[in-house]
């Protein structure tokens, strides 16, 4: 079967086509509703084109009264919803390099739409941004795999063939390097575990920042109701502030995950962490709940959510009867690797460009807090995975025990061991 099929390139061509009508719906009725709506209905699929392709990280650029202005913090909401499709086309047809394909060229049709009006798109950095949340998107659906397990299969490929290729030499030093790289391959086998394990710390951040907004929205439920009041008037104006306030909630969880973890985020100008931040609001009620200059008991709880995450990666480890403790502990790293880097693409897609000047970039620092993300996770998953082994081992032990005075026949040592 060609890599190139066309069912494939049909998925991934219906794919982004669905995502893009899916923002077009809501802009569509808010255009019919509002009074004061201009450029007539072919505004409708260029808006949308533009949220679509902000959703991918795109940022879209107008000129104004005040000069140039950029808008770069794409909805998580919208970008999510294109992942999953992705994510679900690849399963289907189990072709990356077709869905992927298909997918740009919708993607090229929504910034060809974009270029006629403003906000305009720019077509490269556009693409660009598509295809970085596409190909992993695809890969993952495809169940291919990547980062550390595709070096132990180069490492592998080297030592198999490298001779014959003449970059290798004949016989591999038995050094301390080739014996992790060893025991990276006998982790192998454990990678999707690796996957999952990660994903449910990097879920359980998230939820805990879901849950450390929410907790700080009804603290604060009276300023963001009377800054609702002052932005919307009119029914129409709530519900595209309703809209806009519900797509970017992931985008709010994030940065509360941010800020529970220690880097914080940036926002005004200004840089929050726990405990302590000097920020001003931004006009919009799903910020009204920035935190204040001082230490606030919301803050401290906020550091429950990293150590929340780190022992819900251990449990799901825990439970997967990982064999031996190198391949245990490496396979906890890679978990929190996991964690650590879908929490800086969270970040990097939850962050970005709200204006000019002090608002140029905001949103959580991409670097520090996938580093922050994997130093909790590991530093907490690993005694846990351990501690549960070792209680896994003892359970068994004395249930052996039990069997042996109650039968007179000796258990098996090997349903003791966790190591």
């Amino acid at each position: 079967m060609p890599l190139f099929d066309r069912p494939a390139l049909l998925a991934g061509a219906a794919a982004a086509a669905a995502g893009w009508g899916v923002v077009a719906g809501p802009v569509f009725l808010l255009w019919v509703v509002t009074p004061y709506a201009g450029g007539g209905l072919a505004a409708v699929p260029r808006t949308a084109a533009g949220i679509w392709l902000l959703g991918h990280g795109g940022p879209l650029r107008w000129e104004g009264l005040a000069g140039a202005a950029t808008l770069g913090v794409a909805p998580l909401l919208v970008t999510a919803l294109a992942a999953a499709l992705v994510f679900r086309a690849a399963a289907r047809t189990a072709r990356i390099g077709g869905v992927v394909l298909g997918y740009l060229a919708v993607a090229l049709l929504a910034v060809l739409v974009g270029l006629g009006g403003a906000p305009r798109s720019e077509p490269l950095p556009d693409l660009c941004w598509v295809a970085l949340l596409a190909l992993p998107a695809a890969m993952a659906g495809a169940r291919r795999s990547t980062g550390v397990w595709g070096l132990v299969a180069g490492w592998q490929a080297l030592r198999a063939h490298g001779e014959w290729l003449g970059v290798w030499p004949v016989s591999v030093p038995d050094g301390w390097l080739a014996r992790r790289v060893e025991q990276l391959r006998a982790v192998a086998p454990y990678r999707d575990v690796a996957l999952r394990a990660g994903l449910a710390g990097a879920l359980a951040l998230f939820g805990g920042g879901g849950l450390v907004l929410l907790g700080s929205l009804l603290a604060h439920f009276g300023d963001a109701g009377a800054l609702a009041a002052q932005l919307a008037p009119d029914p129409a104006g709530r519900a595209a502030l309703l809209l806009l306030c519900a797509a970017l909630l992931p985008n709010a969880a994030v940065w509360s995950a941010g800020y529970a973890l220690g880097p914080g985020f940036t926002l005004g100008g200004h840089a929050a962490a726990t405990g302590s931040a000097a920020l001003s609001p931004l006009a919009l009620p799903l910020l009204a709940d920035a935190p204040t200059p001082g230490r606030s008991l919301l803050g401290l709880c906020a550091l429950a959510v990293p150590a929340v995450a780190g022992p819900v990666v251990g449990r799901f480890l825990a439970a997967s009867a990982l064999p031996g403790a190198w391949t245990a502990a490496f396979t906890a790293l890679a978990a929190a690797a996991c964690t650590g880097l879908l929490t800086g693409a969270a970040a990097l897609w939850a962050g970005g460009a709200l204006g000019t000047a002090a608002l140029a970039q905001v949103g959580p620092p991409v670097g520090w807090s996938a580093l922050a993300a994997f130093g909790w996770t590991a530093a907490l998953a690993l005694p846990t995975l351990f501690a549960l082994r070792w209680h896994a081992a003892r359970r068994a032990h004395k249930v052996a025990e039990t069997a042996e005075t109650e039968d007179g026949v000796s258990p098996q040592p090997e349903a003791a061991a966790f190591l």
